[in-house]
């Protein structure tokens, strides 16, 4: 059915071409099956590669295929047509739902479908006008099956910002590359004779052909040297984009997402980076475990770990406006009893969530505490001092005492961003004195509120100890610190 038309036939009706398109769908899987059987660890090295390469050829005609399918979608869902389009006739808002939902591909995969379908396929003014594609040249490969839908994608969304200023030949000779580039083809005028341009066609070489990754960069090298007006504007789009979301989930966590320009990332993404580090990130000391990892946590429980004690080291260096004419505070409610005892659950107005005992014990053995005894109607009847809890002095006392970082061997985090410990608990008698205290990041002073390490006092200074299930593993030495 051609695109530009109203009329939908009745799907109770099928045509030829629908039996000729089912037709070819059962010749191909038919094939598929023969080519399903091959065993891949039964093929040498270069065959198993050839072979990789020979099975994404044929999912890249099945994308151009797909692509083509969510163009005539979208065309026949627009929203000229109301309620009448093909999505709304199936419960969907757009397009990209129906492909979802029709196809069982993420929502993120469908909308990336029809965003290349609309790039690279035919158009129609509203008039029914046909027009050339935006990008023809990456239709036209996708089509044949020489590039994927990732391949378009990073060429049609990079090129796709120029200003209309860029005169259509010097876009059309940027895409044309690009495409090249991704197929293994020598762009046009190549030092490259035809004698040798031959001998490599015949031992079935070419050009190395370019990830979709490395097309991307290539795009924006392109699109920066044609852009007329230079980075400036599209930055100031950039940042007019920034956001970050804090949205609590039904299972208790914080959703965080957003997204940073490249001024903020430039910023941002080296102090990951420092912490991350594989010559300066945190890990065991020399009694690690031969079958675990340097660090338990993954690169995405450090970044939060991390961004925790970015918070927490803002908070404690006074570098926050004062909330209630004070320093942002953890508040939490919970009765003396449970606090002691380690059992029930405390209550915080910073979450929707009840926090555990344990939890509120560690933000207990930092922070101090408030006696607070309610009348029963509740009111306050007694608010205390703060008690068992360090003092400036004292935090200072202990970085000269055990180094600038987090006292766990091996971690960077700062010290004066981490929580103080008490080594002997406070409700075990334990003072709260500068030799029964170590300064821990929250990650490793939740590992020793826990049990799961212990540290005690020896010679004025904290010792860790890990589990005794961990086996030693001796050729690991800890950093030496300052």
């Amino acid at each position: 059915m051609n695109s530009s038309t109203a009329a939908f036939d009745s799907d109770s009706v099928p045509g030829a071409a629908d039996a000729a398109a089912a037709a070819f769908v059962l010749d191909a899987q038919r094939v598929l099956a023969g080519v399903l059987s091959v065993e891949s660890n039964a093929l040498s090295a270069n065959g198993l590669l050839a072979y990789a390469a020979s099975i994404a050829g044929l999912t890249r005609l099945l994308d151009g295929a797909q692509i083509g399918n969510a163009a005539e979608i979208a065309s026949r869902s627009d929203r000229r047509y109301g309620s009448e389009g093909l999505a709304a006739r199936h419960g969907c808002a757009t397009s990209a739902q129906l492909i979802e939902k029709v196809t069982g591909v993420s929502s993120r995969t469908a909308r990336q479908q029809v965003r290349v379908a609309a790039q690279t396929g035919a158009r129609v003014t509203d008039t029914g006008i046909p027009l050339e594609p935006l990008f023809p040249d990456a239709g036209a490969a996708l089509r044949a099956g020489g590039i994927g839908i990732d391949v378009a994608d990073a060429i049609t969304s990079i090129l796709k910002t120029l200003p209309s200023a860029v005169p259509p030949e010097a876009l059309r000779w940027a895409e044309n590359t690009l495409v090249n580039q991704a197929v293994g083809v020598a762009p046009a005028g190549a030092d490259t004779d035809e004698a040798s341009a031959d001998a490599n066609e015949d031992a079935g070489g070419g050009a190395m052909p370019l990830s979709a990754d490395l097309i991307r960069q290539q795009a924006i090298v392109y699109r920066d040297a044609l852009d007329p007006d230079g980075v400036e504007p599209r930055d100031e789009r950039l940042v007019e984009l920034r956001a970050l979301r804090f949205t609590p989930q039904p299972n208790g966590m914080l959703g965080i997402s957003g997204q940073l320009p490249p001024a903020q990332a430039a910023i941002i993404t080296p102090v990951f980076d420092s912490f991350l580090s594989a010559r300066t990130g945190p890990a065991f000391p020399p009694e690690a475990t031969e079958a675990g990892e340097p660090d338990p946590r993954s690169r995405d429980q450090q970044r939060a770990d991390i961004f925790t004690a970015l918070c927490e080291g803002a908070t404690k260096l006074g570098l926050t406006p004062k909330l209630h004419g004070a320093a942002p505070t953890v508040l939490v409610t919970i009765t003396e009893s449970n606090l002691v005892n380690g059992v029930g659950v405390g209550v915080s107005p910073s979450t929707r969530e009840p926090l555990a005992a344990s939890t509120v014990r560690q933000f207990a053995c930092d922070g101090g505490v408030q006696n607070v005894i309610l009348g029963t109607h509740g009111e306050v009847l007694v608010l205390s001092s703060k008690d068992r809890f360090f003092t400036t002095a004292q935090r200072k006392a202990m970085i000269a005492r055990d180094g600038p970082t987090c006292a766990e061997p091996n971690c960077n985090i700062p010290a004066y961003w981490a929580e103080a410990h008490h080594v002997i608990p406070s409700s075990r008698g334990g003072p709260t004195d500068v030799s029964n205290g170590v300064l821990l990041c929250w990650f490793h002073h939740r590992l020793l509120d826990r049990g799961e390490w212990t540290v005690t006092m020896q010679n004025g200074r904290p010792v860790f100890h890990t589990p005794k299930w961990l086996p030693k593993r001796s050729y690991l030495s800890p950093r030496p610190r300052a």
